[in-house]
Formats: C-alpha cells, sequence, structure tokens
C-alpha cells in the first residue's frame, strides 16, 4: 500500500503506485510527516502536491509540523513553501515555529517572508517552553509585533470559533504560565495589565484563576 512504501520510505514505489493512479499525494501528506524523508516529499510534488495547502481545516500545512528540523525546513521552503500560509484561522507555520523551532530556524523563516502580521506569533512565542523566550520576544518585539493586542480579535473566524476559550494578551499567557521573569519583561516592554481577556479577566486575575500566586 502507498501508506507502507511511505512509512517504510520506498520513493519510487510511492511513486509508481501515483503513476498508477493508486491514491494522490494529498491523503497520505500525514503519513509522510511522520517520517519526515525529502525524497517521499518530492514524489509528492511530482505527482502535483501543494506544498501550502492546509493539512485540515484548522491545521496549516506541511511546513508547519517539521520546523523542529532545520534540513527538511530548508529544503521545504527551497520547494516552494511559504511560511505565512494560514488554515482557517491565524495559524500559520510560523505559529508552530514559535514553540517548535530554534532560533536559527525561525530567523530563517523570517528570511524567506515570515510576516510579523499575521499567525498571532508573539501570542504563540509566550508558550515558548524553551530558556530562550526571553530573547525569541525580544525579536518579535523588535520586528513590530504587537504587546497588547488580544489574540483573534484581528481575525474574525479565528474569533468567532475561540473566543469562548479564553483568548487574552501575550502578557495573559506568560502569567498563566508562571514566568515571572516573561512577565517582568513584557511588563518592561509596554504590556498593560489591566486588559481584560475574552473571560473578562486581567492578566493578574488571570494567573490567580491558574493558581500562579507568584506572579
Amino acid at each position: 500500500s502507498i501508506i507502507e512504501a511511505v512509512l517504510y520510505q520506498h520513493p519510487s514505489v510511492v511513486s509508481y503506485l501515483f503513476f498508477m493512479r493508486v491514491g494522490e499525494p494529498v491523503l497520505y501528506v500525514k503519513t509522510a510527516l511522520k517520517v519526515r524523508s525529502s525524497a517521499i516529499f518530492q514524489v509528492f510534488l511530482d505527482y502535483g502536491w501543494n506544498i501550502n495547502e492546509p493539512l485540515e481545516r484548522t491545521m496549516p500545512p506541511a511546513l508547519s509540523y517539521i520546523s523542529d528540523d532545520r534540513g527538511l525546513t530548508e529544503w521545504f521552503l527551497n520547494h516552494g513553501a511559504d511560511p505565512n500560509t494560514i488554515c482557517a484561522w491565524d495559524f500559520t507555520p510560523m505559529s508552530e515555529a514559535m514553540c517548535r523551532a530554534s532560533l536559527g530556524t525561525i530567523k530563517l523563516l523570517f528570511d524567506h517572508g515570515g510576516n510579523i502580521e499575521q499567525g498571532q506569533l508573539l501570542h504563540h512565542a509566550v508558550q515558548r517552553a524553551a530558556p530562550d523566550v526571553l530573547e525569541l520576544v525580544g525579536l518579535l518585539l523588535d520586528r513590530g509585533a504587537s504587546i497588547n493586542e488580544i489574540q483573534y480579535e484581528n481575525h474574525a473566524e479565528s474569533w468567532r470559533d475561540r473566543c469562548l476559550f479564553g483568548l487574552g494578551t501575550p502578557l495573559h499567557y506568560a502569567a498563566q504560565s508562571g514566568n515571572i521573569q516573561l512577565v517582568m519583561f513584557l511588563l518592561s516592554k509596554g504590556a498593560d495589565a489591566t486588559i481584560k481577556d475574552t473571560k473578562g479577566r486581567t492578566a493578574p486575575e488571570s494567573a490567580e484563576y491558574y493558581r500562579q500566586s507568584e506572579v
């Protein structure tokens, strides 16, 4: 089957099966993401796969899910992957990279057209677990990210689908995580602690709700 040929990384077999019209690439992208073979993805491209097609309505394109692999990210970018392509929500490969990719790869994505205005990047970045989160947040602010925007307030479909889930500013998410250094950094950069999220809570109230008593 095509699934087995992809999982066992047999591009010639995958190519033959596509040639015989057994299936089409778009049906097997999620399977290919498990093995991360550029040879397999090349076969997909040869048979008409749109590298920028979202995986699902609320899942952005394949680039989103390989950005922790610098080499494969470069391959995708060199084969036409757009780091700004959204799905139904304002969620892009850049969004996913904020938590998944190294700083070097994030800079590479910016070098290939990554847009600070799409993907709610700062809201994702403040949820980064890596110790370089302050450096990343600083990088985004230097590039013009809005520090006091409520997530998705500038994207109607995302807002409609997600507003009941407690959308807030980057400061809200930093406070919820209990990252005091990040909270202080955002405040020093002009974050407004009086803004209320879609649950009606300010960032300090949100920290209290999530039992982050030190914030």
